[in-house]
């Protein structure tokens, strides 16, 4: 996304592309309310926050955008929740100029929309109505009880684990109790419930948090790892308000991503017990991935470029290109060939660039490359948008009779990159194991 302007700061990009409001009472959908369209009003004194966005081949419809959009573009149709949807399936780049603003939910709450906001697919237990009735008898309308409801995440022991222990027949009961584990749909659901049974209509939005900048052109990159999911709860004066437990609990995730996070977690560090001066370490101390990042930003902003400009490259432009550059009188075969010996060259231009990051001269990269040669001849080939810890997860899914070498290795590797230290013996351990393979 490419902003008009300042780009907003992390904790304001909500990018929303579902809204959910039925239960089974363990997992969320689409429900009754799904083909409606929700009236909605701008702010007074409000800030329209105007950017463009490229949307990659997805083969689904709906296009996550900025809380609120207030705009919509051809080729797409606004749904419930104020969600925006392809008018098809995405098969190719689509580039699109939107509008974003606070805004009000103008139409009053329906009554089958709130019945389908407070529906309850497993009764509470005792344990959940006495807490919910602990906050609505100290709390004077519903904000309060909203806020009484943060307030408890934030000071209780609650925590954000990438691992937490499964639930089992009453999953709110035991997470809000017991467990007090969870990621961000584990938050986002329990708290949605609770506004349910406080009698305050309550729905989920899953979508993604936050995205990174490109510092040569200056948009913002969201990728899948950013998935994220958070509440809306029906208020009086402000109709559906955003709530994000998951703020409450870990402001990381919310600050600094959901790598870092996989990060504390792989060390084994308890996420929310991590001072921010030993985060900003992790963030700052690998010199590896700073290249690799500085190098990976300027490939990534050469191909947002070259997309924005072929989007825009209408037959006109063509042949004032191609004039320009001598080309108008070339027939079409001898155009395609250029193109594609254009293209060899770059593609040998980019693998010669990635053996010169494999020949580093960090024994832990080499070993771990080590790895990576073996697991290949395995037929096991990392992609360059995995991580360690993805791509150990999807090579143990394939190989599971690899499976203990397989997380030795990168369990050594994963702690003594983001470590405190480094470890010749951990390196000896991974090249061991490796050969076991």
């Amino acid at each position: 996304a490419q902003f008009d302007g300042l780009t907003p700061p992390v904790e304001e990009r909500y990018w929303r592309a579902l809204v959910l409001e039925s239960t089974d009472g363990r997992t969320w959908r689409r429900g009754v309310m799904k083909d409606q369209s929700t009236s909605l009003a701008v702010m007074q004194e409000s800030k329209p926050i105007r950017y463009t966005t490229t949307f990659e081949p997805s083969n689904k419809r709906w296009l996550p955008v900025l809380d609120w959009p207030v705009t919509v573009p051809p080729g797409t149709r606004s749904g419930y929740g104020h969600v925006l949807a392809s008018t098809t399936n995405l098969l190719s780049s689509l580039r699109l100029e939107l509008t974003s603003d606070r805004v009000l939910s103008t139409a009053r709450l329906g009554e089958v929309e709130r019945r389908a906001n407070l529906q309850l697919a497993i009764p509470p237990t005792l344990r959940v109505k006495t807490l919910v009735a602990q906050w609505r008898s100290l709390a004077s309308d519903p904000v309060e009880v909203v806020r009484r409801a943060v307030g408890h995440f934030r000071s209780e022991s609650f925590y954000y684990s990438l691992s937490p222990a499964s639930l089992g027949n009453r999953p709110v009961d035991e997470f809000m109790f017991d467990t007090r584990e969870g990621y961000c749909e584990h938050y986002a659901s329990a708290f949605t419930t609770l506004m349910r049974v406080a009698g305050i209509p309550s729905r989920m939005v899953v979508g993604y948090m936050g995205g990174e900048v490109n510092d040569v052109l200056g948009y913002v990159v969201v990728r899948q790892s950013d998935a994220h999911a958070w509440s809306e709860v029906w208020l009086p004066a402000s109709g559906w308000t955003r709530v994000d437990p998951t703020a409450a609990i870990a402001p990381e995730r919310i600050r600094y991503g959901i790598d870092l996070l996989r990060s504390i977690d792989a060390l084994g560090w308890s996420i929310g017990g991590v001072s921010q001066d030993a985060m900003l370490e992790l963030l700052q101390r690998d010199l590896w991935d700073h290249g690799l990042r500085w190098v990976e930003h300027r490939f990534d902003a050469a191909n947002y470029g070259w997309n924005k400009w072929v989007m825009d490259f209408g037959p006109e432009q063509q042949f004032v290109f191609f004039r320009a550059v001598g080309l108008d009188q070339f027939g079409r075969p001898l155009l395609l060939l250029l193109l594609v010996v254009v293209v060899g060259l770059l593609l040998l231009v980019g693998q010669g660039l990635l053996s010169m990051g494999q020949l580093t001269s960090d024994p832990l990269q080499r070993a771990y490359h080590y790895f990576l040669r073996r697991m290949g001849r395995l037929g096991l080939t990392k992609h360059s948008f995995e991580g360690p810890l993805d791509f150990a997860e999807r090579a143990i899914q394939e190989r599971p009779d690899c499976e203990r070498s397989i997380r030795a290795v990168t369990q050594r590797y994963v702690a003594v990159r983001y470590g405190l230290s480094q470890s010749v013996s951990v390196v000896r351990d991974i090249r061991r194991l490796t050969r076991s393979l």
